[in-house]
């Protein structure tokens, strides 16, 4: 925002001025114009301002949960571990209850890998309509 623009933001009409305040002609409409961009340029750069305090906040988060994260990975390869050596000891023992949570095995449904650029080729010599 520049100088200009700061000092349109000066003197703003009240909340009763503005109740009364009527544009009747071509430099009341000028002014009222530029009090718009004034406050359009302010929006902006307060955006600006927020946006780069948000970015500056998530970096502060990934940076303190990266190690947190890495934990919880650790622990939950280690609990599978455990919970498939139990299964392979008792296969009906699909869930273990514990205290602070419950171990369940689900069976996977399996990801199909597909090749669209086939499947179009396919589509076009089997079913061109």
């Amino acid at each position: 925002m520049n100088a200009l623009q700061l000092r349109e933001l000066e003197n703003l009409p009240v909340e009763q001025e503005r109740e009364q305040f009527e544009i009747q002609d071509i430099n009341a409409a000028n002014w009222a114009v530029r009090k718009i961009a004034a406050a359009q340029a302010a929006i902006r750069e307060r955006e600006i301002l927020a946006q780069a305090e948000i970015d500056r906040i998530k970096q502060w988060l990934v940076s303190e949960t990266k190690e947190l994260q890495q934990t919880i990975d650790f622990f939950t390869r280690l609990l599978e571990k455990y919970h498939r050596k139990q299964i392979k000891a008792d296969p009906k023992n699909k869930t273990i209850k514990l205290p602070y949570g419950t171990l369940k095995m689900r069976a996977q449904q399996p990801q199909y890998q597909r090749d669209d650029a086939a499947i179009k080729e396919w589509a076009r010599v089997n079913r061109p309509e």
